[in-house]
């Protein structure tokens, strides 16, 4: 059976793992992966009962390591694609399918270029079924407007 104290550094690491987690979930950016990896060795050592120091030397260590590492790539491949991302006013004109009902009471949804866009009626007396072509002619906010082909 496993000391009171391992169980304390699992639920710590574990904490520090979620808490990174939940990090990098509400950020756009890879801003704390490298430390929830750090967490998950650390956790691995607490396990099997590795003296703290050493689970936090790891935990430091390993998160340098991979920052250090892998967020040059990481930049690199960003700046290499960079210039192949679409601009959203591009969609403009496309002809694209209703995924979700749209009339003048309802904000409806369209798919473009593999992503799903909110949708509203160009012409209020307008409205298109689930699976209906439609063009788009504007942008309102973080809203399509489309009419009828």
């Amino acid at each position: 059976m496993l000391a009171i104290n391992v169980w304390i550094n699992i639920s710590i690491w574990v904490a520090v793992l979620i808490f990174m987690i939940i990090i990098e979930m509400s950020t756009a950016q890879l801003v704390s992966i490298w430390f929830a990896a750090g967490s998950v060795v650390a956790l691995i050592l607490s396990a099997f009962n590795v003296p703290l120091w050493i689970q936090i030397l790891s935990f430091a260590v390993v998160s340098l390591v991979l920052l250090v590492v892998i967020k040059p790539i990481m930049k690199k491949k960003e700046q290499e694609n960079a210039g192949t991302t679409v601009p959203y006013e591009s969609i403009i004109g496309e002809e694209v399918v209703v995924t979700k009902e749209i009339n003048r009471n309802a904000v409806g949804e369209i798919k473009a270029k593999f992503d799903y866009y909110s949708a509203l009626c160009n012409n209020e007396d307008d409205s298109f079924q689930v699976g209906e072509r439609v063009k788009i002619v504007a942008l309102e906010g973080n809203k399509v407007k489309v009419e009828k082909l």
